[in-house]
Parts: C-alpha cells; sequence; structure tokens
C-alpha cells in the first residue's frame, strides 16, 4: 500500500517503514523515527540544521 502523507502522527499508524523523496529522488527510508533524525532529511524539510 502506498500512502502519500505529511501529517507525521498519521503515517505513524499506519507504517512500518517511510520512504521520503526529494529533488525527484529517494532522499531516506526506514523506521519513521530514524528517518525523521537523519540530518539530510531534517536539512530538506526543516533548512539547515545545527
Amino acid at each position: 500500500m502506498l500512502v502519500v502523507e505529511h501529517d507525521m502522527e498519521i503515517v505513524r499508524e499506519l507504517a512500518d517503514e517511510v520512504v521520503v523523496l526529494a529533488g525527484g529522488g529517494v532522499l531516506a527510508r526506514g523506521p519513521l523515527d530514524a528517518v525523521a533524525a537523519d540530518p539530510a532529511v531534517r536539512a530538506a524539510y526543516l533548512g539547515a540544521v545545527r
């Protein structure tokens, strides 16, 4: 099943694995907590990470 969603609470309830896309490709893949902590994902979606 493919679900496109940006609400992380919904994603947490539905998915064991998430895939983050950016720039036309896969930026990260794995469990939500690991992907959300990935510096590349944070930079792409939140701007510069300090």
